[in-house]
């Protein structure tokens, strides 16, 4: 019986110890090394080039913190702008309790010099859309958004409306999260010029 303990007792240490390597080793892991698998999946679940040029880090935790600089994503291929998103900083962490029962969910998402292309073709097709035609996903559930120094253009040929937005949440240079949005830029909507 004393010998058939002191295995249970062995067994248990080293299961302990084995976690604690585990957790000792994820801690201090390279992110950086995960950049290349990372924008390997993007692409080919979205079809676009991806990449994240910048340093990339994952604070674990019950809502992980990941940081990554300087992220760029291609456009659709009949687009005449080549890039998408560029993104010189994000900042974010995501449920993962939800994410264990199939939900994407992010309590807090920062983005700093974000420049966006939205746009559709002149056969309605839209830059957007991901994936295989027809298969659409869920939106993710995003708490709370902050954009600092952002730009957005929208093109759409089909109702004749091109938008050069700049986009800042207000408080954002302050890292302040609000509620507000401030846009400014200028518009062609069904022919028009004008100023937002």
């Amino acid at each position: 019986m004393k010998k058939y303990m002191t295995r249970k007792s062995i067994w248990l240490a080293a299961i302990v110890v084995c976690l604690l390597l585990l957790v000792a080793a994820l801690y201090f892991f390279n992110w950086n090394l995960a950049r290349p698998y990372i924008a390997g999946k993007v692409t080919a679940f979205t079809g676009r080039s991806f990449a994240i040029n910048g340093d990339l880090d994952v604070r674990l935790s019950l809502w992980p913190r990941i940081i990554a600089n300087d992220v760029v994503m291609g456009n659709a291929e009949w687009s005449k702008d080549p890039v998408m998103v560029e993104l010189k900083h994000a900042d974010f962490r995501i449920d993962l309790l939800k994410l264990l029962v199939g939900r994407l969910s992010f309590p807090e998402i920062s983005l700093s010099e974000l420049h966006l292309v939205l746009e559709a073709n002149k056969d309605g097709a839209q830059n957007w859309v991901f994936g295989r035609p027809g298969k659409e996903g869920k939106f993710p559930n995003i708490e709370a958004l902050t954009i600092n120094r952002g730009t957005l253009k929208f093109r759409d040929p089909t109702i004749n409306t091109d938008l050069d937005l700049e986009i800042n949440t207000a408080g954002a240079d302050k890292g302040e999260v609000g509620p507000m949005v401030e846009l400014s830029g200028t518009r062609l909507a069904a022919g028009a010029p004008a100023r937002i």
